[in-house]
């Protein structure tokens, strides 16, 4: 009976092939714990020898050959060598992955839960219907990407394709094409043409809290500064106090290009249509309503805009009377057009009516009389500020 069971056990040895292997066994552990501890008494180590001497005394058979048991330590050191060799075998079947993987690395930002988000573009004409970049845009974020990534080099000079490559690359990274301009690898070539004019304006933080928000001068500013970039007949001036033309220290005005305006000199200039953008407080005081007016010098007319209908104060209708003037000097009759029409009721939205109404007039979209006629309210305007501004961008 005893020599089956040694019999059993040989045969368990003979097959167990990590025995073979001098490196598992009991012998030459206890020699590595003996090299690093000679001429020190190791309670430990005597314990061990103790130990080899009662076995032998049990049975002859060989020590290199028993099986024995890894500890805690190797089994835990070989599982975590069996898990990076499965990864680099799943990395050579599916390099891809790892590629974008690297990529959001480098950009050092998590992905975004939700979708592609199109944004709203600046008023340039667009040349394509799939983004707000231009054609010159995607090849010069081509060129850049492709001297921060030269292992996932763009090869098309399609503007579809590029498009869809970027895209791509940076799905683990933005939600929307202007995050792009925000990664390392357009921070230092991107110039301020791509960035201010590429996008329409974003809303200020207020409009998450407060979406009828009214609009400050800032916000008007951002709008029609793309507008004057996209057509370069168009000058705006304002947004301005409705004080103007009042005089302050050392002989100046509170607003020098309205208080001296020349409609002699903005049509040398090249400018045909002029827009104005007014607030009904003075300089000194925080604001409370806004006006406009719009000069088409082609179609001959001044069409000032109160969103409530009311007519012009008195500042402004001595600019209308100085630039009747002016036009006459260089043979153009001006015909002058006000709305009397009660378009707003809420107290919100008059920034938006003041922009609405350029817009339209410098678009030819519409005509004067459409404001006196017809009546647009305010949550159309309200419709108008996801137009006009991105929430984010």
């Amino acid at each position: 009976m005893k020599s089956k069971k040694i019999q059993s056990i040989l045969e368990f040895a003979k097959n167990a092939s990590f025995n073979r292997d001098s490196r598992y066994s009991r012998n030459s552990r206890d020699s590595r714990d003996n090299r690093g501890n000679r001429g020190k008494v190791n309670k430990k180590n005597k314990y061990r020898k103790n130990k080899t001497r009662v076995n032998k005394t049990r049975t002859s058979l060989s020590r290199s050959n028993k099986p024995v048991s890894r500890n805690r330590k190797t089994k835990k050191n070989l599982h975590k060598h069996r898990v990076r060799r499965m990864r680099m075998r799943v990395d050579a079947i599916n390099p891809s992955k790892h590629i974008r993987k690297s990529i959001a690395e480098d950009e050092g930002i998590q992905r975004h839960p939700d979708g592609f988000i199109k944004l709203k573009c600046s008023p340039k004409i667009q040349e394509n219907d799939f983004t707000c970049y231009s054609n010159e845009s995607l090849m010069k974020l081509k060129s850049l990407w492709n001297a921060r990534h030269p292992d996932v080099v763009i090869t098309s000079n399609e503007p579809r394709e590029i498009w869809e490559s970027l895209k791509g690359h940076l799905k683990n990274v933005c939600n929307k094409e202007s995050c792009w301009l925000k990664q390392h690898f357009a921070s230092t070539g991107v110039d301020k043409e791509m960035l201010n004019y590429t996008f329409a304006p974003k809303s200020p933080d207020d409009w998450k809290k407060n979406p009828n928000e009214w609009l400050n001068s800032i916000d008007i500013e951002n709008v029609m500064k793309q507008y004057e970039r996209e057509f370069p007949f168009f000058d705006f001036i304002g947004a301005a106090p409705i004080d103007f033309d009042s005089p302050k220290m050392y002989g100046e005005c509170v607003w020098e290009e309205l208080c001296h305006f020349d409609l002699n000199i903005s049509i040398r200039n090249g400018k045909k249509k002029v827009g104005f953008v007014f607030n009904t407080d003075p300089h000194y005081l925080s604001g409370s309503h806004w006006i406009s007016m719009f000069v088409d010098l082609p179609r001959k007319f001044i069409f000032f805009f109160d969103s409530t209908g009311n007519p012009p104060p008195k500042e402004v209708k001595r600019l209308i009377k100085t630039i009747t003037q002016q036009a006459k000097t260089v043979g153009i009759d001006m015909r002058y057009i006000q709305n009397n029409k009660h378009h707003q009721k809420k107290p919100t939205e008059c920034g938006m009516y003041a922009l609405f109404m350029i817009i339209n007039l410098l678009r030819d979209k519409m005509e004067p009389e459409d404001f006196i006629v017809d009546i647009f309210p305010d949550e159309e305007m309200q419709k108008f500020r996801h137009r006009y501004f991105n929430k984010d961008l």
